[in-house]
């Protein structure tokens, strides 16, 4: 899923965030499903290997995952002074790393708006 079509700024200009999601057998290891993920992917589309710059891996139950229907997302800004918190868990665009990231993007603005950034 190329992540980065739904909002260009979450990566580098001329760059691509995509995200690949794969079930995992629970007989085996997580760095080796890991691997086979990759093994998966760069046989698959040889040509991707030269052009990833960074990688990431995330592993998650989904049932037990973060999901909300009319349900309230915490803030970014906590009523504690200065406290900002950032995650899966306060912004409700998208899904996994990509609402992490939009999370990240508006904990930075309120950072800014309080003058705690600089």
């Amino acid at each position: 899923m190329p992540i980065s079509n739904y909002d260009s700024s979450l990566a580098p200009k001329g760059k691509q965030v995509v995200g690949f999601v794969f079930v995992m057998d629970s007989n085996k290891s997580e760095k080796s499903v890991i691997k086979n993920a990759y093994d998966t992917i760069y046989r698959a589309l040889p040509s991707i290997e030269k052009h990833v710059v960074m990688q990431h891996e995330q592993i998650t139950i989904p049932e037990k995952a973060a999901v909300t229907i009319n349900g309230k997302f915490a803030d970014i800004q906590t009523p504690i002074k200065n406290l900002y918190i950032a995650g899966t868990d306060t912004d409700n665009r998208s899904m996994g790393i990509t609402r992490a990231s939009y999370s990240i993007i508006e904990m930075l603005g309120a950072l800014n708006k309080d003058g705690n950034l600089h």
